[in-house]
């Protein structure tokens, strides 16, 4: 059946009202509103919405790390994405099946299937999903001690990411690697840059802290 505007104008509202509870880490208060979004349609939820709506049920699934329910979620938002010819909704939704295998300390696997998504959305040119994909790399290598290769990683992130808070992010995450691999100059020009940003305050909020860190390490080691 259709939707009627009301509807709608009501899923919006419940929506933002998520992400609200998201970002204040009320992870299982927002599930709760999501699960009335779902309940805001006649009929089957459109392909495009629904693999939205389920990218999010499964992020904030595995926040609480409930693998199993973010991965079902996970797969959800994967055929969705399918169905309705969508190949970046497909290849993020199978990178976040990736992070529950990194959560669930299969790093090895995580790190396969996130190459496969970087060969796949770079054969796609889509520059997005790749950045995305190579931040997620980034984190996987470091969490396996290959702090040069992290580095590589998050560089190539930076380079394919368009949206700036995210560009202010990876910038972040890179000063922290630079310093610990004792670049502390350029630690230091990329955590500064951090600082000089108007960006939000998640964002920046660790940069000081890791600003003085840098300031007492010794000399380079590269």
């Amino acid at each position: 059946g259709t939707n009627p505007p009301e509807l709608a104008s009501v899923r919006i509202g419940l929506m933002a009202y998520a992400h609200f509870l998201a970002h204040e880490s009320r992870m299982a208060e927002a599930l709760e509103v999501l699960a009335n979004v779902g309940r805001c349609y006649v009929g089957d939820i459109p392909a495009p919405e629904s693999t939205s709506l389920a990218l999010f049920v499964a992020r904030l699934n595995r926040m609480l790390a409930r693998w199993e329910s973010a991965n079902d979620a996970y797969c959800a938002a994967e055929e969705a994405a399918v169905h309705s010819g969508d190949p970046s909704g497909a290849l993020l939704s199978r990178l976040g099946r990736a992070k529950v295998m990194s959560g669930q300390g299969s790093l090895a696997d995580a790190r396969c299937e996130i190459g496969q998504v970087i060969t796949a959305g770079t054969a796609l040119g889509l520059r997005d999903v790749v950045g995305r994909a190579s931040q997620d790399l980034g984190a996987v290598l470091g969490q396996q001690g290959l702090m040069l290769e992290s580095l590589q990683a998050q560089c190539q992130a930076f380079e394919y990411t368009h949206d700036e808070r995210a560009r202010c992010r990876i910038l972040g995450d890179l000063g922290v690697l630079l310093r610990d691999l004792g670049a502390t100059a350029q630690s230091q020009q990329a955590l500064a840059l951090v600082l000089q940003t108007q960006s939000s305050f998640p964002v920046t909020h660790n940069a000081p802290r890791a600003l003085s860190d840098v300031r007492d390490c010794p000399g380079p080691r590269l």
